[in-house]
């Protein structure tokens, strides 16, 4: 494909996350037809999930059956994966954890990201899980940022903010932003989520 097809910047997220050149050679062709890959669409599941890592923090990487990929992550405890629980022994990346007493720990300013080579979209997330109790919650949010090499993307905004969890329901926040493709300017609505069950397990959603 041409150097100058403005996905250098996709080519290199693709490479770093193993994607063969053939493989990136059809999901260019397939951007610059449709302005969509499978990854940024918004209703393709994913056909595996596996662990990795974001700029060293835990992640995980959902590969999609045209061979793009969707990457998330959260800062926040190491000796957890992604929607696993938080121990008090966790050692943190990326962010302050600060313990309140010996039941409740704070982590401040934890990013959570995500990225699939088309766009990357990220916020900053405060919140306190309480060991041996229940009720986990998201103290804050803030400082979301979107960036795109391969069309425009709007100023992400808050589309959820629901700061207190329950045994049935997970404390959450969510931004959205508007993305158009500069090769035919189909446009899709961008999504990323902070998810927190009452007992501490998180996760990251892109839609």
């Amino acid at each position: 494909m041409a150097a100058n097809d403005g996905l250098d910047e996709a080519r290199e997220f693709w490479t770093k996350y193993g994607v063969s050149t053939s493989v990136q050679d059809a999901l260019t062709h397939k951007f610059l037809t449709t302005g969509s890959i499978e990854a940024t669409d918004g209703y393709s599941e994913p056909v595996s999930v596996t662990s990795g890592s974001f700029d060293g923090t835990p992640a995980t990487i959902a590969t999609f059956a045209d061979g793009s990929i969707s990457v998330t992550a959260a800062e926040g405890p190491t000796d957890s994966t992604p929607g696993t629980v938080a121990t008090q022994s966790a050692s943190v990346t990326g962010c302050d954890a600060v313990s309140g007493n010996s039941a409740r720990m704070r982590y401040s300013g934890c990013r959570v990201v995500g990225d699939n080579g088309i766009y990357r979209i990220g916020f900053k997330v405060t919140y306190e899980t309480y060991f041996g109790a229940a009720n986990a919650e998201i103290k804050g949010a803030g400082s979301a940022t979107a960036k795109s090499g391969t069309g425009s993307i709007t100023d992400p905004v808050r589309d959820l903010y629901r700061t207190k969890s329950t045994r049935t329901t997970k404390a959450a926040v969510k931004y959205r932003s508007d993305y158009k493709a500069w090769s035919n300017q189909h446009q899709t609505d961008v999504y990323l989520g902070f998810w927190l069950t009452y007992n501490g397990v998180r996760s990251v959603t892109t839609s």
